[in-house]
């Protein structure tokens, strides 16, 4: 017992110096001024996870009302296509003489082997707003019956913006090979360089990858 007393009373020995009062102030004044940094330091962070949750909020609402701009602007060209695929229906039932601007040009594409370094050459003219184009999209030998349905997107060459889409586009036969035949207006092939690609469709769902892709260079033609 009286072991165990010394040894506490060791261990209970005050620290040399502490009961100096200078050095007393100079450890209060020590743990005022940490406390006064925490307090800073938490304030700072509470200001900087209220700004990261504001450009949260604003990064949230401006991808909402990109999607609300897109799917507005995907309706409206859906809605100049049809009206367009309209206008050509009824210059149908005109007099022969009349109904010529009403008759639909054909553009044939093939796949190139590789896709370029660079976007291609224009050689397809641009044709009327108003014009109707059967577009025939030949597909490559790889491409087997097992797809009935597919969706064609036509890209901006460059930035990869899709343009237009079209869906449930069946497989036809043109010239003794499989294609696909699809009628677009004029204003749907302006001047430019497109990428087309063209997906499966199973059960109302895309496949993962397109098995086919077709390039065209559309040049600025006369006077519209």
């Amino acid at each position: 017992m009286l072991l165990f007393l010394r040894e506490t009373a060791v261990v209970m020995r005050p620290v040399k110096g502490l009961d100096n009062p200078l050095v007393q102030w100079v450890l209060l004044a020590g743990c005022l001024a940490v406390t006064a940094l925490l307090v800073l330091q938490t304030r700072s962070m509470q200001r900087m996870s209220r700004q990261v949750d504001d450009l949260l909020a604003a990064e949230r609402e401006a991808t909402d009302e990109r999607q609300s701009l897109e799917a507005q602007l995907a309706r409206e060209r859906a809605t100049r296509e049809a009206l367009s695929l309209e206008i050509a229906r009824l210059r149908a039932r005109l007099p022969e003489g009349e109904a010529a601007a009403g008759e639909a040009a054909t553009l044939t594409l093939a796949p190139p082997g590789n896709r370029g370094a660079t976007p291609p050459e224009p050689t397809v003219e641009a044709p009327d707003r108003a014009q109707i184009v059967e577009l025939r999209l030949l597909m490559p030998d790889a491409v087997g019956d097992e797809f009935k349905d597919f969706r064609i997107s036509a890209r901006d060459w460059s930035t990869g913006l899709v343009r237009w889409s079209r869906a449930g586009v069946p497989l036809a036969v043109v010239e003794g090979r499989r294609a696909i035949v699809l009628y677009v207006t004029g204003e749907m092939l302006a001047p430019g360089a497109y990428e087309l690609s063209v997906t499966p469709i199973s059960n109302g769902t895309d496949a993962s990858e397109p098995v086919a892709s077709f390039e065209v260079g559309v040049r600025q033609g006369g006077p519209q």
